[in-house]
C-alpha cells in the first residue's frame, strides 16, 4: 500500500523505523561487547533519523484532512497489530532450539 499512498509510506516510516530504532537501541544497551553496542547504537540512530523524516512528512500530509487523519490512524493500527505478530513468530522459538 505505501508504494500507492504517501501517507502510508510516511506512517510506516514513523512507526517502523521508530520501532526498529527501539529495539536497536535496547540491543544496544544489553550487549556487553563496547565494540558491537556503538554499532547498534548508530543503526538506532538511523533508524531514528528515517523515523522523524516520516513524522514530518506526515504531519504535513494530514494537515487539515479529517478523512486523511482517519485512514493513517486506521493504517498504524494494523501496523502495530502486524509488527507485534512479526515479533511473536520471531521469538516462539526456545532459545534451547536456536
Amino acid at each position: 500500500e505505501a508504494s500507492e499512498d504517501e501517507a502510508a509510506l510516511a506512517a510506516y516510516q514513523l512507526v517502523a523505523e521508530g520501532r526498529a530504532e527501539a529495539v536497536w537501541m535496547e540491543m544496544a544497551d544489553c550487549v556487553e561487547d563496547k565494540f558491537i553496542s556503538t554499532r547498534y547504537a548508530s543503526i538506532a540512530k538511523d533508524e531514528g533519523f528515517h523515523s522523524n523524516l516520516g513524522g514530518r512528512a506526515l504531519s504535513k500530509l494530514v494537515e487539515g484532512s479529517e478523512s486523511l487523519q482517519s485512514h493513517v490512524l486506521a493504517l498504524v493500527e494494523k501496523m502495530r497489530a502486524d509488527l507485534l505478530e512479526i515479533s511473536n513468530q520471531n521469538t516462539a522459538t526456545p532459545l534451547a532450539v536456536v
